[in-house]
């Protein structure tokens, strides 16, 4: 049914009632007429709820209840919605401003509330009681190597280097000897990172490193003994940029 048959139809409704006496449908069938015949007003009750035509904005200032509203798009860039909190840097906090929190977690023998499934899960930040952040000492690509040689070796592989733009850090070494030798840490097969002089049987060291020694990146690790001497090696760290 087209807009002018449903006026007419409208219309014809009035006139029957009309014949019938029946004044409070008439009353509301011409209102509906009037509404029709001149389109939408361009407010309705006392300025609740604005219509206007074209390009401009169809809803106005509201202030009441108009049910549920779906939003197709936002503003993107300088005027795109911004959340943030009540107050700023440096200022006094009040109210209830949005926080990056973590959750609270014991130091104890049980498996944390934090733990997620799978690697590349998304988590939560971890912090004591206090707030304090819960750090590890390293990045999470850690490595460790323990070996036993009997034989003389020379450029004899660690650890295999890591992928391009990446490299070992060693934060942990420990060597034992059988008898006097000396043993050579190098990156790939000429440069020395570390060196250790045993001097007879039994001889050991274990040297942590507070600030971890970096290799060139996409480099090996690789140790040369000084004579055919049994000893053994463990060496620990990690791979970072």
């Amino acid at each position: 049914m087209g807009a002018y048959e449903w006026e007419n139809s409208f219309g014809n409704q009035a006139d029957a009632e009309a014949a019938s006496g029946n004044g409070g449908v008439i009353a509301i069938l011409k209102r509906l007429r009037t509404l029709l015949n001149g389109g939408l007003p361009a407010a309705l009750v006392g300025g609740r709820l604005d219509v206007n035509v074209g390009n401009n904005p169809v809803l106005g200032a509201v202030t009441s209840n108009i049910g549920d509203v779906d939003v197709l798009t936002m503003p993107t860039g300088t005027s795109a919605a911004q959340v943030q909190g009540t107050v700023a840097h440096d200022g006094v906090a009040a109210n209830n401003p949005v926080l990056g929190a973590g959750i609270a977690e014991d130091p104890d023998d049980t498996v944390p509330a934090n733990r997620v499934s799978a690697e590349g899960d998304a988590t939560r930040f971890v912090v004591d009681r206090d707030g304090a952040l819960y750090m590890h000492p390293h990045p999470p690509h850690i490595w460790h190597v323990a070996q036993e040689y009997t034989t003389q070796q020379t450029d004899a592989s660690v650890r295999a280097a890591p992928a391009a733009s990446t490299s070992l850090y060693i934060t942990d070494i420990y060597v034992c000897v059988n008898a006097a030798v000396n043993i050579t840490l190098e990156e790939g097969t000429t440069t020395l990172k570390w060196k250790g002089y045993g001097d007879a049987q039994g001889w050991g060291t274990a040297k942590p490193f507070a600030t971890p020694i970096k290799l060139t990146a996409a480099t090996a690790l690789t140790v040369t003994s000084s004579g055919a001497v049994t000893f053994t090696l463990v060496v620990s760290g990690f791979v970072g940029p």
